[in-house]
């Protein structure tokens, strides 16, 4: 009987040493489309750089957007540079869990720079129905747009990096 709580004791010291919570990342790995119905939604998360026995922690965190309505889905950088000069259509800011809802048509959204990391843009068609999700990941080096899907839960892989977007 000594050595199962010898042994038991020795896993349980083991799991108490890595209490870091990392649900904000696992968040940001998934779809978030059906959270809400025609736009896009998603999760910012904060993955810090101080891991201890291999365990990251990482929280939810707040993330600025631009987004452009544009008059066809964007599939270059130069027309993604021209649709983001003017001033935006809309800004907000998401915290942790985001939903934004948009009207049917096609868009240009941009995570605003973080600690200087550059502006990154993605296309979105917009229909009726579930949303597309557009996750980002920040951490003690900036920010990016981590993961995007597409509303039928399909990988969006377009993404833009622009110097400079309308004010």
């Amino acid at each position: 009987m000594q050595p199962i709580r010898i042994m038991l004791a020795a896993v349980i010291s083991v799991l108490a040493g890595c209490s870091c919570d990392t649900g904000a990342c696992d968040e940001a790995r998934r779809a978030h489309g059906s959270d809400v119905n025609q736009g896009f939604a998603g999760v910012v998360a904060y993955q810090t750089d101080s891991c201890v026995n291999g365990c990251c922690a990482c929280s939810f965190d707040s993330a600025d957007f631009a987004i452009w309505h544009t008059d066809a889905l964007i599939t270059t950088e130069s027309d993604a540079a021209e649709a983001a000069s003017p001033k935006p259509d809309l800004t907000f800011s998401a915290m942790g869990r985001y939903s934004q809802r948009l009207d049917i048509g096609t868009y240009l959204v941009c995570l605003l720079p973080v600690f200087g990391s550059g502006i990154q843009c993605v296309p979105l068609d917009v229909s009726a129905g579930p949303g597309a999700t557009v996750n980002v990941l920040k951490g003690n080096g900036g920010g990016t747009i981590d993961r995007v899907f597409n509303a039928d839960g399909t990988t969006n892989s377009q993404l833009f990096r622009l110097q400079q977007v309308g004010s």
